[in-house]
């Protein structure tokens, strides 16, 4: 499929029914310990992200936060002044400097409507495995308070089947699809690991 990326470039992902929300941590059955819940959540993040793009044309779409400084924990992170989002996320291995694409937009669709923020560059890049799980791992780190860890967040695309994959953070991660063909299998493989309570949303879309 033919995606053009530029600020409306998840219109179709938005619309579609075609999106599965899966429990990365199972919070209630993991030790209290930050540690451990953050190789589990990396873990299962990983597997199903191999499980949902299985072509070989990757991206990821890259949004840096304009102030890195201003961030929450930003002082525990090393994140100072004068010191680009792309350039910390660089110093963890994922490079930015020749993207497919650059534009300015919110990441949440919701910060549209909240007058303190402002929107963040998106960088559009082709990547390998290896990047995707330093993106994945940079997610789930970032609300864990794990260090290194670099002020951007990212979805993985695979743009010629139309899925993508979004770990919002070291509880969930979502994954839609343009066409029901490409997460139906999913939903049937994984169904244990579905978020409990958006289970009956999907079933009506993929079936029990």
């Amino acid at each position: 499929m033919a995606l053009e990326f530029g600020p409306d470039w998840q219109q179709d992902f938005a619309l579609s029914p075609y999106s599965l929300r899966f429990d990365l941590g199972d919070i209630d059955q993991l030790p209290n310990n930050y540690v451990t819940r953050f190789i589990a959540t990396l873990e299962r993040a990983r597997s199903l992200a191999r499980a949902s793009l299985e072509s070989k044309s990757l991206v990821a779409v890259i949004a840096a936060s304009p102030a890195p400084e201003r961030e929450l924990n930003s002082k525990h992170h090393g994140w100072p002044k004068g010191v680009s989002a792309f350039a910390h996320l660089t110093d963890l291995g994922v490079v930015t400097d020749t993207p497919l694409a650059s534009f300015a937009d919110y990441f949440w669709s919701s910060d549209r409507d909240a007058p303190e923020q402002e929107p963040w560059v998106h960088r559009v890049i082709s990547i390998t495995w290896r990047d995707a799980d330093i993106l994945l791992c940079n997610q789930i780190a970032y609300e864990l308070g794990v260090s290194p860890v670099a002020p951007v967040q990212s979805k993985l695309l695979d743009p010629d089947k139309g899925v993508l994959v979004h770990a919002y953070d070291d509880r969930g991660m979502d994954v839609t699809s343009i066409e029901r063909s490409e997460t139906q299998s999913l939903y049937e493989k994984h169904k244990a690991w579905l978020l409990d309570h958006d289970r009956k949303r999907m079933a009506a879309v993929f079936g029990h």
